[in-house]
């Protein structure tokens, strides 16, 4: 159980670092992307929407992880970082918007990643900490359309989520 506590602990200092990310990124795809769904508002500062940007870097969220006292094995377990054929520690999801995936409890458990192609998929281990909240899946934040084609931020079940 102290396990799964760490790993799920990575994902809080990982949100923060993707939302600072989307806040810096005032040019980049994420932020025109947002923008041409009509969800400007999470853009602000203020936004209760824990939605950031995982930037196209090899090592920023390690280091930034690795400074709070997060050990290698544990941002690898969490679907955080992975090692290259070099043997170096490096970021798992680069270039992506991301958005925080939560279990039934609401905890976050992970990331949903959306590619330039705009396609969202499940970026993290999901699954495994799944099993472990008693079946109950997993909630994201995601982009929906109405009737009336206006968007709106909604949240969203995805039962069982895999990582692809």
């Amino acid at each position: 159980m102290e396990d799964r506590r760490r790993l799920l602990k990575a994902n809080v200092p990982a949100a923060r670092f993707f939302r600072v990310e989307l806040l810096r990124a005032t040019s980049s795809w994420p932020m025109e992307y947002v923008k041409a769904l009509g969800a400007d508002s999470v853009l602000a500062a203020d936004s209760a929407w824990q939605v950031g940007f995982a930037p196209p870097s090899r090592r920023e969220l390690v280091e930034h992880l690795r400074v709070d006292g997060f050990s290698y094995g544990t941002l690898v377990r969490a679907g955080l970082v992975n090692w290259s054929d070099a043997g170096e520690a490096i970021d798992q999801h680069q270039d992506r918007l991301m958005l925080m995936a939560r279990d039934h409890r609401l905890s976050p458990v992970g990331f949903i990643g959306v590619g330039r192609d705009g396609q969202a998929r499940s970026v993290s281990p999901v699954s495994g900490f799944d099993g472990q909240s008693g079946g109950h899946g997993a909630w994201g934040d995601s982009w929906g359309r109405g009737r009336g084609g206006g968007g709106h931020w909604r949240r969203t079940r995805c039962h069982r989520v895999v990582a692809s």
